[in-house]
């Protein structure tokens, strides 16, 4: 089946600059520079195409699925667990229930026809979520650290978790019936462990694949590999092993594992290249986004990078002007 993908930026959603203007100089907002949550949620948006079924999860997945329908994407069809089904968005609802969330939306129904009626049937093309962790399988922890139900695993005697997150809510079950996961994560070194505390999603393959361990042993019948999109760089599932690997080249790489001994998966504690993602997105008026964006990428070979590394002749994103 070939990816559909509304590529003529003239037709995507645009907000008048003088609107937007003034609503970064009331919020002492530069409005030539982007942060890095408004990068994530373009860099996921592009993972996804048109006529897809996208189930989102809170807060940051919701963005980003906006920003598909708003340009890649005009005919997905967008999943709140809640029961919004199909709805049309044009202000980043607080939660998956919030009223604006359901703005123009086909169905508004309940959780038993998201779950049930909708992705356990097997329409949940992507299931777009975030995390706390992400171990070298996809896996993701969004319920807690230091523990679960035992103090022995605190080193202050008290019983319960260190931390305690707000999920799993729906991730788990979005993760289980999606046939592709894409998560959202700030690059940092304690947020990618090899294994996590505690396994809330497995939107990839759960284990090395072929064993025991995977997520189709567990009775995970749908899946088939999950997309890591995070402010440096973009991970995809090895088809052959499952295991997490630095996407290099973009989309041609296919999540193989590059040939370049330093271009390593993250579990090596570095990351030598940047994959291109496109930038120069900010936030607008009513929670919506400004959905300008500046593909421009230049060879990163003698490129220091912002750690004082130098580039490998990979594509590297640059801002504009």
């Amino acid at each position: 089946m070939a990816i559909i993908r509304q590529s003529d930026p003239k037709k995507w959603t645009h907000v008048d600059d003088t609107e937007y203007e003034a609503y970064c100089k009331e919020k002492g907002v530069d409005p030539e520079k982007y942060t890095t949550m408004e990068l994530l949620a373009i860099a996921a948006a592009r993972q996804t195409y048109d006529f897809a079924f996208i189930f989102a999860g809170t807060g940051l997945p919701m963005i980003g699925c906006m920003m598909a329908q708003h340009t890649y994407a005009p005919n997905a069809l967008i999943i709140m667990e809640a029961g919004i089904l199909d709805p049309k968005l044009l202000e980043v609802p607080i939660s998956v229930s919030e009223a604006r969330g359901g703005y123009m939306c086909s169905t508004l129904s309940n959780m038993a026809d998201t779950f049930g009626t909708f992705a356990q049937r097997g329409f949940c093309t992507f299931g777009m979520l975030g995390g706390a962790e992400c171990d070298k399988y996809g896996n993701l922890n969004s319920t807690a650290m230091g523990g679960y139900y035992s103090k022995s695993a605190r080193d202050d005697g008290k019983t319960g978790p260190a931390v305690r997150f707000a999920g799993s809510g729906g991730a788990n079950n979005i993760a289980s019936y999606a046939d592709m996961g894409i998560a959202m994560m700030v690059q940092e070194k304690r947020r990618f462990p090899e294994v996590n505390e505690f396994i809330t999603s497995c939107t990839g393959t759960r284990g090395p694949k072929g064993t025991k361990e995977d997520r189709w042993h567990y009775g995970l019948f749908r899946g088939s590999g999950t997309t890591i999109v995070s402010d440096l760089c973009i991970f995809r599932s090895n088809p052959d092993t499952g295991e997490l690997v630095l996407n290099v080249g973009g989309d041609a790489a296919q999540g193989r594992r590059p040939s370049d001994p330093a271009e390593r998966s993250f579990l090596s504690g570095t990351v030598e290249t940047r994959t291109g993602v496109g930038l120069g997105l900010a936030y607008c008026p009513f929670s919506a986004l400004r959905l300008q964006l500046d593909y421009r990428t230049t060879a990163a070979e003698n490129v220091v990078l912002p750690d004082g590394r130098r580039g490998d002749g990979v594509q590297y994103p640059q801002k504009a002007g």
